[in-house]
């Protein structure tokens, strides 16, 4: 007997993909195999009795015009089938509820002879469209198949059921499927059920996705989705991220809803990650949902830890892990600075002689001890710091070892060291004085009034450091010589007086030097230190030499500098020469260092001449040049060429970087370097310039 409610659906599917809800994914696909590759297009099937009815597609959008597709199979009419109707019953008789015909497209049949009609029927509470077919027999085994355009109802998310029959020599059949075509009025929905946003994930710990980060999709529709996996896979379901296959899906419940298991099967960086899913329903409808969150599998990474006065700010200096605080302190803070490739993750807490103190914020101060008596011997120990990056399943942290703060309330010796002046300045060398703890680096007073703290590690740097400029001087040092250059328009014929202390890791400063006056010439007395690479640099002098004797000039090298092996000037007319006796203002020269070295130039500056005084120039000669920057501040090409006559001098001057030891080419018209960014010329800077015809070159001055 036949059962004339079945439903049987043809669906092409991978061999992998039968599945049945909640199966274990390693009975379904291999671990992390790619997604199943989903069909676009489907067909319903009626089998019963003598005949079959194949037709396609069986879901489509509400108020669309579709070719639809019926296929009428003789399975077994002996005397053949020379008739067929299929009818679509609606639920409503009104215009946006019933299918419309629209047009006929075509009938392929065995034999020719075969014709189609249509009518609607039924009462006003459910009319009916039949399609009618008639012709010549069809013998068993044989199907004729009918082409026609109809526009679906408007009224939807509803099944449309068809009747279908056939005949033949008198014998006819009628058969119906209830839920034949389905017409789709809504869009899916979808949304992402794990991690919560803006969650920080990590890989799961257990499970079948452990070793893998997991997320999870829900996906329902209102209407055509239920508890069968044939029915879900008849859904496009695709992510964006091609990092993350499908590893289990299951039915979780009510008509509609399934969830879907992704697990990455390629490594996922730390850093924020968005994930869009999208669905796309048998129909054509569509929707689709993002996930946000950050990815943490890896601690947070510490940057600095400081610890300061709460009252003063005054940072705490170590040696080692042991810090020292001043004697007055009676609250010390701590502040913590951390990186992450997930943004805004971690949290930090400092154990203090055992307690946790939490909450601190990252590159924020906290306050870690308070209530502590000034000028009374001191000892905290910070257990750890604990940076934690707060994923979730599997968190990953990040300790530090143990460090000491120690009040320390002895202090620093009076420093001892030696004086050279110089023009516009002093050279300091043999500095140093005596503490119980260390000494962390020097005050120097210009005058009565503060210049600056001098580090250790500044004073000992083994690459010149400095070039702070204040009120009253600016300093530099190397290897243990400190440079103080006084500002020429408040010293210059004056005296400077020079008093030194020295201050220890806990910021306790020391009874100050004897002091040391320093007369300044008049005029515009200065020094210049310049950096020179091992190798070859291409140098001037930024000053006026009080020597142009070459000797001197290379006497100028700082303590613990590199030999000069060998000097090269360019004479335009003559070429090149070999260690030249003299070293003049505005050429430049190329000299060949065996190690890095400081050469401290002495003079003065071009300032601003006096009338009836000119400015000072330089003459240039048609071709090229080697020509020397004469200013102890940085300008743009622009303006110390400008004196030159426009359309005179091809645009590019080459200049030589001794660190890549290559050359370097900047624009004179604009003043930008070869990658268009701004480029300043440098004191101590050579470069090459070809003129088109002789030129004076007039360099700006202050």
């Amino acid at each position: 007997m036949l059962n004339l409610t079945q439903k049987t659906k043809t669906i092409v599917l991978s061999a992998l993909l039968v599945l049945t809800a909640l199966l274990p994914i390693s009975s379904l696909i291999s671990p992390l195999a790619p997604p199943p590759s989903i069909p676009t297009v489907y067909a319903g099937t009626l089998t019963a009795g003598n005949f079959t009815v194949t037709w396609s597609p069986d879901y489509v959008k509400n108020a669309t015009a579709n070719v639809l597709t019926f296929t009428i199979q003789n399975k077994d009419f002996t005397a053949g089938m020379t008739s067929a109707n299929v009818t679509l019953c609606n639920v409503t008789s009104s215009e946006s509820g019933k299918w419309n015909f629209t047009s006929f497209v075509s009938i392929s049949a065995p034999v020719a002879g075969w014709s189609f009609s249509y009518a609607y029927t039924g009462a006003d509470s459910v009319l009916n469209l039949t399609l009618s077919l008639s012709g010549p027999n069809i013998a068993i085994g044989e199907s004729i198949t009918l082409k026609v355009n109809l526009t679906s109802p408007y009224d939807g998310d509803v099944w449309t059921a068809i009747v279908a029959g056939a005949a033949s020599s008198g014998i006819s059949e009628i058969k119906s499927e209830s839920n034949a075509i389905g017409v789709d009025k809504s869009s899916p929905k979808v949304d992402w059920t794990y991690p919560s946003g803006s969650s920080v994930m990590s890989v799961e710990a257990t499970g079948f996705e452990a070793g893998y980060m997991k997320i999870v999709l829900n996906v329902s529709d209102a209407v055509f989705l239920d508890n069968k996996s044939d029915t879900l896979l008849k859904y496009s379901i695709s992510l964006n991220d091609t990092r993350f296959a499908l590893r289990n899906y299951a039915w979780v419940g009510g008509a509609t809803n399934w969830t879907l298991t992704y697990a990455n099967n390629t490594a996922i960086p730390d850093g924020p990650l968005a994930i869009n899913a999208t669905v796309i329903d048998p129909a054509g409808y569509s929707n689709s949902t993002t996930l946000s969150f950050n990815v943490s599998n890896t601690a947070p990474q510490l940057v600095s830890i400081k610890f300061s006065d709460n009252a003063t700010g005054t940072e705490f200096q170590s040696i080692g892990n042991t810090y020292y605080m001043p004697k007055d302190t009676t609250a010390v803070n701590v502040t913590v600075v951390w990186t992450h490739a997930a943004a805004n993750v971690g949290n930090c807490t400092v154990y203090v002689n055992g307690t946790a103190v939490t909450g601190i914020s990252n590159s924020t101060s906290k306050t870690i001890e308070d209530g502590l008596v000034s000028e009374v011997p001191t000892v905290l120990i910070i257990n750890n710091i604990t940076l934690t990056d707060q994923a979730s399943p599997t968190s990953h942290n990040w300790t530090s070892p143990t460090y000491t703060i120690i009040r320390d309330l002895v202090k620093p010796g009076v420093p001892t060291f030696t004086v050279t002046p110089i023009k516009g300045g002093a050279v300091i060398t043999a500095l140093n004085a005596t503490d119980d703890v260390g000494i962390y680096g020097y005050k120097v007073y210009v005058n009565g009034t503060k210049l600056d703290t001098v580090t250790r590690a500044n004073l000992t740097s083994t690459t010149l450091e400095g070039n702070y400029t204040f009120e009253d001087a600016t300093w530099w040092s190397f290897k243990g010589t400190l440079m103080i250059l006084f500002n020429s328009t408040k010293y210059a014929g004056k005296v400077a007086k020079v008093e030194i202390s020295a201050v220890d890791y806990a910021i306790n400063e020391g009874s100050n030097s004897t002091a040391t006056y320093i007369t300044i010439d008049p005029g515009q007395p200065y020094f210049y230190p310049i950096e020179l690479k091992k190798g070859y640099n291409l140098v001037s002098l930024p000053l006026i030499p009080e020597s142009e004797s070459a000797t001197v000039v290379k006497s100028w090298l700082l303590s613990g500098s590199g030999a000069i092996r060998l000097i090269y000037s360019y004479d335009p007319n003559t070429g090149w020469v070999l260690n030249p006796d003299t070293i003049t203002h505005g050429e430049g020269y190329w000299f060949y260092m065996e190690d890095y070295g400081v050469l401290l130039v002495r003079g003065t500056t071009t300032a601003a001449p006096v009338p009836p005084a000119v400015p000072p120039s330089y003459s240039l000669v048609k071709g090229w040049n080697l020509v020397g920057y004469t200013s102890v501040q940085q300008r743009n090409a622009t303006e110390y060429f400008a004196s030159l006559e426009s359309g005179s001098y091809y645009r590019w001057i080459y200049i030589y970087n001794p660190t890549t030891q290559r050359w370097e080419l900047v624009d004179i018209i604009t003043g930008k370097d070869a990658a268009d960014a701004d480029r300043k010329l440098k004191p101590g800077e050579a470069f090459w310039i070809y003129l088109y015809k002789d030129q004076i070159l007039v360099p700006p001055v202050p």
